[in-house]
């Protein structure tokens, strides 16, 4: 189906892609966000712009070669999705968007007019509201003496039937698995990953990152793809720019503007309430990206509640269907957290068919770090086929 089938709309006359990158915390996205995009979406829409809205779950929003082929790799798909509006003369603008979390403010003296990271400060430094990846040197230690303690064996099997086989006894085991899967010639707890210190220089070392590998990569440097960095602080949903892209107001920045708007006029209080405890999800998901609204998806399908805040743990990318390629080293991390720490056993497997479902569960098979998880824990996958579920209407929801 077209993605403009609607008849009593006025003509496409411009199309943006937008590819929010967040965290996985289960706060990240409330059902109030939801709505408010929804209500911009259609704004926009009735004045012939089509807004084209994509989401990846990273722990810690860190860009890494992993999500920079996976956020590539979305682009190109949405461009092909949309060919027949280029080849017809609709101009089509690419926006990325990196937004992590924790507990900020202005400094004194500054409006945050300048979109710059030096007018930015941390509220609390041990808030339960800041990103859990300022501890992801911590986890990844964690995960390293289990595997010691352990002594755990690791077979993986290449896609030719070739086996390798490791036996974890001390730290050179350790490196031989992590160089020949992982391609990190070192240790998981020494340098495999980086706590964040400070979220806006965290953000805008990520915005840079995602840059260079955009402007000297293939292809879509052609495009003149944009790209912003923020961090969104859960106690009034204030969206901090730190990208310096003083002169771009995006969509983005228009729905953290109505969805504050909604909650001051009563809309999800409730909800507002829930991003302020400490992270407690009831399932995790691995979702690929352009299913719709995934964490509501993840918890309305399968059990059958409303989705709210702090329900959904995710993990999502439009290249978890890459079953012959090993998971990053951030949504490894983020597995061990969810299931270790959060006690997650249940991870919803979202897929747009059959075949998305079973590339994703055979991804985390063939990776040996998530599948030890995965058995160690007795964690259960369940299989979901969907596009994905509308947001929750204004109107809808119960007021408290």
């Amino acid at each position: 189906m077209s993605p403009d089938a609607r008849t009593d709309l006025p003509p496409v006359k411009k199309i943006e892609i937008h590819i929010l990158v967040g965290c996985s915390d289960a706060r990240d996205i409330p059902a109030v966000f939801n709505a408010a995009r929804e209500v911009e979406l259609d704004a926009l829409r009735s004045r012939g712009v089509l807004i084209d809205f994509q989401h990846e779950s990273v722990a810690g929003v860190f860009v890494t070669p992993d999500v920079e082929a996976s956020l590539r790799k979305l682009i190109m798909a949405r461009l092909d999705f949309f060919c027949e509006y280029a080849n017809n003369g609709v101009p089509i603008e690419i926006f990325v968007q990196l937004v992590d979390h924790g507990d900020v403010r202005l400094k004194s003296g500054a409006d945050g007019t300048q979109f710059s990271l030096h007018e930015m400060e941390v509220a609390d430094e041990h808030s339960i509201i800041n990103c859990g990846m300022r501890h992801a040197e911590e986890v990844a230690q964690e995960l390293e003496v289990e595997l010691l303690e352990k002594q755990v064996d690791f077979l993986f099997t290449e896609l030719n039937g070739r086996r390798r086989h490791w036996q974890i006894r001390d730290g050179n085991d350790i490196r031989s698995m992590m160089k020949y899967v992982y391609e990190h010639d070192g240790l998981i707890a020494a340098g495999w990953v980086h706590s964040i210190s400070d979220f806006g220089r965290h953000a805008a070392e990520q915005k840079a990152i995602l840059r260079h590998a955009i402007d000297t990569g293939p292809y879509l440097r052609l495009h003149s793809v944009m790209i912003t960095a923020g961090v969104q602080n859960f106690r009034d949903n204030t969206y901090y720019r730190v990208d310096e892209n003083t002169h771009l107001i995006t969509f983005l920045d228009r729905v953290y503007e109505r969805m504050r708007a909604m909650i001051k006029a009563g809309w999800g209080n409730g909800e507002a309430k829930t991003q302020l405890e400490k992270q407690a999800p009831v399932i995790g998901t691995f979702h690929i990206s352009e299913i719709i609204n995934a964490r509501a998806t993840a918890i309305v399908l399968y059990k059958g509640s409303e989705f709210r805040a702090n329900q959904v743990f995710a993990i999502g990318g439009r290249l978890l269907t890459e079953y012959y390629r090993p998971f990053g080293a951030y949504k490894i991390m983020s597995f061990y957290y969810g299931v270790r720490h959060l006690g997650l056993k249940e991870w919803v497997v979202i897929g747009r068919n059959q075949s998305e479902v079973d590339m994703v569960m055979a991804r985390i098979k063939n990776d040996p770090l998530m599948d030890y998880i995965q058995k160690t824990y007795d964690v259960k996958l369940i299989p979901i086929i969907s596009e994905g579920m509308p947001a929750q209407e204004p109107g809808d929801e119960k007021k408290e």
